[in-house]
């Protein structure tokens, strides 16, 4: 029973530190981004879809040509619930926006969100109601990754674990500039890459 006891605590205390520090790191991700953005940001242009906005549309040249403050929201993967998440989340911070761009292609053929956007969501499952709303629509696991301690840590170590951890601890910056949002892919698409791929029937 001791035994058992100190597994709990040690996994409450573990909980509360990763939540803690993922809450107060430099952005490592777009959603730890939007959290972090000020209240009322005036962002003119923003532009939310999966990787094939993050590794098109580069915004430093858009807010060249058209002096317009741009940010790309593009996100590995992403799927109509994730591009609706962050779209309430920077609602929720009263940002200030002129122009909302939603990538439309085969996306809207799938209704369901990424593991990715997911993952990334998790630290705030129990601080940010937006968060909240969204991963009890989308995550089968939300029971217990809400009320059982690190568990929501531990099944998503690939993206939140102790390498994450300890990187977010040190405040060690990610390779992306969120302020610009964009992650250039180099070589050549293979037309293969295309097959399947087809516009939604409706929008």
């Amino acid at each position: 029973i001791v035994f058992f006891i100190g597994i709990i605590i040690i996994l409450y205390v573990l909980d509360s530190v990763y939540t803690a520090i993922y809450e107060n790191s430099f952005p490592r991700n777009k959603t730890q981004f939007i959290l972090n953005l000020k209240e009322g940001e005036k962002l003119d242009y923003v532009f939310l879809g999966s990787s094939r906005v993050e590794n098109s549309i580069i915004s430093t040249k858009i807010e060249k040509l058209t002096g317009k403050k741009t940010l790309n929201l593009g996100t590995q993967r992403a799927r109509l619930d994730d591009m609706t998440i962050f779209l309430k989340l920077l609602i929720d911070k009263k940002a200030k926006m002129e122009k909302i761009f939603v990538q439309v292609d085969y996306i809207y053929n799938h209704e369901s969100s990424s593991d990715i956007v997911r993952s990334q969501a998790m630290p705030y499952i129990r601080n940010n109601v937006v968060i909240k709303d969204y991963l009890k629509r989308v995550d089968s696991n939300y029971h217990k990754n809400f009320y059982l301690p690190f568990y929501r840590y531990a099944v998503n170590d690939y993206r939140l674990g102790f390498r994450e951890f300890l990187s977010s601890l040190v405040n060690k910056k990610s390779k992306i500039n969120f302020d610009d949002g964009f992650v250039p892919l180099f070589g050549y698409m293979d037309k293969n890459d295309l097959e399947g791929v087809e516009l939604p029937k409706s929008i």
